[in-house]
């Protein structure tokens, strides 16, 4: 690394950030949720703009708008077909394979910086970029972990009855747990054990991505990573699964 760049805890950053005004959030609470929306611009508003979705889209392709033609919605549907399928995220994952324990052998022991190497080498190997590793500590799960999943807030359905069902937006909780579950309203992880965390990023193209807005051109590359994202996810879940551990993941709506 170039000389000026220096170690630092992950949360002293070179930004200094007053800890004590961050909680947990709750992340069905967006701009992205019609019911969040309907609070400024009325629901009546978003459920008129809702409902022209459709018209919008025929009018723009029979005007042969540029990066709303026929070409540009058939590449942004392709893109995000698998996103539609129910099994893309979870948060146990497919739990298909076989473990160590289940075959009667040792489960993989290693040093942390050998974990890491290994766990970057796998993500990149399945799809990855980038891969970012952090320890949870009392902080982060006071701080930075959601109250609730945002599972269904983005349904137009629940612009006027919001937030979502619990079982439609499942709350994070901490249990004296062997291991992690997920229950009709909750997504449990062990508050016993040691916790770590992982992140990778996901190969997309920024060119495509800087279109115009409203461009399906924009929206393939970004449906692409999601796509992406949901293969990198279940096979790392299995990775480790594989290995004798637990890999708690990111649910889909």
């Amino acid at each position: 690394r170039p000389w000026w760049v220096k170690y630092r805890e992950a949360d002293n950053p070179t930004t200094e950030i007053d800890w004590s005004l961050m909680n947990r959030w709750d992340a069905r609470q967006t701009a992205q949720a019609p019911g969040i929306q309907a609070k400024y611009l009325g629901a009546d508003e978003i459920k008129k703009r809702y409902a022209n979705v459709l018209t919008n889209k025929v009018k723009a392709i029979t005007n042969d708008t540029p990066g709303q033609t026929l070409r540009d919605y058939a590449l942004s549907s392709g893109a995000g077909y698998f996103m539609n399928l129910p099994y893309v995220t979870t948060f146990m994952g497919p739990q298909k394979v076989a473990t160590p324990q289940s075959l009667s052998v040792p489960v993989w022991q290693g040093t942390p910086e050998e974990n890491s190497r290994m766990l970057r080498s796998a993500v990149i190997f399945y799809g990855g970029g980038q891969v970012g590793f952090g320890v949870i500590d009392q902080k982060i799960k006071d701080k930075l972990v959601f109250t609730n999943h945002k599972g269904a807030a983005n349904s137009i359905g629940f612009v006027e009855n919001f937030p979502p069902p619990p079982a439609l937006g499942k709350s994070y909780l901490f249990e004296d747990v062997e291991q992690g579950y997920e229950g009709a309203t909750t997504f449990v992880l062990p508050s016993n054990k040691q916790l770590y965390e992982f992140c990778f990023t996901v190969p997309m193209s920024k060119d495509m991505f800087r279109t115009a807005n409203e461009s399906q051109i924009m929206y393939s590359a970004n449906l692409s990573r999601y796509r992406l994202f949901g293969n990198i996810q279940n096979c790392i879940q299995e990775f480790i699964r594989s290995l004798g551990y637990t890999c708690y993941g990111y649910a889909s709506p």
